[in-house]
């Protein structure tokens, strides 16, 4: 059996912000590097949190999400798919963005956190995102 990956003092921080925030956390350029090792911890974390990145458009990040074919294994060994099909439908726009978030964070059995930079994150994005209270996390790269 292998030893824990040894993460930096700054990975467990920044985990820590996300995981025990509803506020928007920001990672600046500078930290940029430690994003994939602040995403395997929190994904290896009881398996409680999802990272998504949306590198480009935040809509087509979470309607290609929302469109793939999820199967979870229940405590009965019972298998089962989240409906989020709605959530693919949702407006490319803001308000589209934080209405398929709430329909995903409903039928998901973890918390999402949508990783994405600065330039495609508008600011009427991130006040919506601060005003909803969902099972969702924000980070923003600088």
């Amino acid at each position: 059996m292998s030893e824990p990956k040894e993460y930096p003092d700054a990975v467990w921080d920044y985990a820590h912000r996300i995981a025990n925030t509803h506020d928007i956390v920001t990672i600046p350029a500078a930290g940029r590097g430690l994003l994939p090792d602040i995403i395997e911890l929190l994904e290896g974390e009881g398996n409680s949190f999802k990272c998504l990145t949306a590198n480009k458009s935040i809509g087509a990040m979470l309607s290609g999400f929302a469109s793939s074919d999820l199967e979870f294994t229940a405590p009965n060994n019972k298998k089962w798919r989240p409906n989020m099909r709605q959530a693919a439908d949702c407006a490319d726009t803001a308000e589209g963005w934080v209405e398929a978030l709430r329909i995903m964070t409903r039928a998901l059995p973890y918390t999402l956190v949508l990783v994405t930079n600065a330039d495609n994150c508008p600011q009427q994005f991130r006040d919506l995102f601060a005003e909803v209270r969902m099972d969702a996390r924000l980070v923003i790269l600088e």
